[in-house]
């Protein structure tokens, strides 16, 4: 994906849907290179990175979006961003509001210790 990423944004940048797929490809390399991070190095990554599940989990909410978006311009040859497409976005909107309301009043340990346990709030 990166690689794919890297010649979109390259190669493909006067077209707006290989900026689209650029894009997309980018925010999945992040985040699942995020979560083998998290994986590969056990519970103990958190305790040495403990803001990182900040910067990718709602980064998993643009995934659709993204992929629609891009769906949507190959399908359209005058596909255009406007205002209305926007409502797309409302899920990672509200999921990093969540993720950044929690960090401020509860605390970064209190994520840590919700996260990843089943029949937790935030689980």
């Amino acid at each position: 994906m990166l690689v794919l990423a890297i010649l979109l944004f390259h190669k493909g940048r006067k077209h707006p849907r290989s900026i689209i797929l650029a894009i997309y490809a980018a925010v999945e390399f992040i985040t699942n290179g995020f979560n083998s991070l998290t994986l590969s190095g056990g519970w103990e990554f958190f305790d040495k990175f403990p803001y990182s599940h900040f910067i990718y989990k709602p980064l998993y909410c643009l995934w659709v979006p993204l992929f629609y978006f891009y769906i949507k311009s190959c399908l359209n040859n005058k596909f255009e961003w406007n205002r209305k497409q926007l409502i797309h976005f409302i899920p990672f909107a509200f999921y990093l509001v969540l993720f950044l309301g929690i960090w401020i009043f509860k605390g970064n340990h209190f994520i840590w210790a919700n996260l990843y346990h089943e029949g937790t709030f935030i689980y």
